[in-house]
């Protein structure tokens, strides 16, 4: 059995390889092959993930249902959809953003998901993540 980091690592070193001007149509066919696994395994995974119910529970355990967040729970189909795309983005890219949509008294509405090649991580080395820059396409690196 393939396990997904397994997968993962053998995707990225066949990449690396087949850049190479002397690849065959077996490099190309085997990395194609293991390709479509990832793709395979990272819906299922992702599809597992967004059809886990959420619920808001107090510190005794019990759920709270007039908590404003279970309205962003009950989202339905853009609910599912935001987690899965969750999921795709933390499995491929290891890291997942989140924006928070507020209406006029500040409280929390909705949340959208942030593409991750529109961001980069701003980060210290000893001091860890201290935010993230927002870029306005993937072509362009935003000011510091």
């Amino acid at each position: 059995m393939i396990t997904t980091d397994n997968a993962v690592k053998s995707m990225i070193e066949q990449h690396i390889a087949l850049n190479r001007v002397e690849a065959t149509s077996r490099d190309l066919t085997r990395l194609y092959a293991v390709s479509a696994t990832i793709g395979a395994i990272a819906d299922l995974r992702a599809d597992s993930i967004a059809q886990v119910p959420m619920r808001v529970k107090n510190p005794q355990g019990e759920v709270v249902k007039d908590h404003p967040l279970c309205k962003i729970f009950k989202g339905g189909s853009s609910f599912t959809d935001l987690m899965r795309r969750s999921e795709l983005s933390q499995y491929f890219w290891g890291r997942n953003l989140l924006h928070k949509q507020r209406n006029a008294f500040l409280g929390v509405t909705g949340l959208r998901w942030i593409n991750p090649n529109l961001y980069s991580l701003d980060t210290l080395s000893r001091e860890g993540l201290r935010g993230f820059r927002i870029h306005l396409s993937p072509q362009y690196q935003a000011e510091p």
